[in-house]
């Protein structure tokens, strides 16, 4: 059993500046990233290490694969006393997550490899075909990814301080957001092993794993359907 692999960075950094008694300054600044590796149900090849050939069972939901996650965060908040009944309070704020969840071997023409064709031709087709062996697990190191997304939002908050007695307050919002997800809505390619092509010829048995030892697919289909959009600002 191959452990699941991950590292964790994070900073921040914070101003707290009184300029003086009417003037005051509030910024903070935050980096989160994760990356992590999680390994599929057969063993590594080449040892514990996200660079090494993964094999995988599709089976039981589990994704393996390289996740990479990183965040940046900033806020902002400035107030400043105008008279004894004029406060006012500006803030902002800036966040841009991206989140890459990428299938395991991505990168790596292993299809090619191993003698099939067509298979890999760029880097969103790259690892290992989906080998369905019909009444077996599926073989295979993907779904469907890789997926990816890139979000920043800019935004100014309408929360304001309780104002003193006998004043008037207003506030308002701004805010704008851009999003730019990206995923593959069906696998590269896919090659399925059944009985057909080792029975005796009027449909009486034959073996699945027969015809996939000796290279015998009965049906082959490669499909490639990438979803970029690219959604407005809000």
């Amino acid at each position: 059993m191959t452990d699941r692999i991950q590292d964790l960075d994070t900073t921040d950094f914070r101003i707290d500046h009184r300029f003086n008694g009417n003037n005051t300054l509030f910024a903070r600044y935050s980096y989160n990233r994760v990356s992590t590796f999680t390994p599929g149900a057969c063993p590594l090849v080449g040892g514990i290490d996200p660079n090494c050939i993964v094999g995988g069972i599709a089976a039981g939901g589990a994704f393996p694969g390289p996740n990479h996650t990183t965040a940046h965060n900033v806020v902002a908040s400035y107030v400043r006393v105008f008279n004894p009944s004029l406060i006012g309070e500006f803030k902002g704020g800036f966040n841009h997550p991206k989140i890459a969840s990428l299938p395991a071997n991505y990168g790596k023409n292993l299809g090619t490899q191993f003698g099939i064709p067509n298979s890999n031709f760029d880097a969103s087709t790259s690892g290992f075909p989906l080998m369905n062996t019909v009444e077996y697990a599926l073989l295979e190191t993907r779904r469907r990814f890789p997926s990816s997304r890139r979000t920043a939002r800019i935004s100014s908050p309408d929360r304001s301080p309780r104002p003193p007695a006998r004043t008037t307050s207003s506030s308002g919002r701004v805010r704008s957001s851009a999003s730019s997800p990206s995923t593959r809505a069906s696998r590269p390619s896919a090659c399925t092993f059944d009985t057909l092509a080792t029975n005796n010829g009027a449909g009486a048995g034959g073996n699945t794993i027969a015809s996939f030892l000796l290279g015998y697919p009965s049906q082959v289909v490669r499909a490639h359907n990438p979803f970029d959009p690219k959604l407005p600002h809000e």
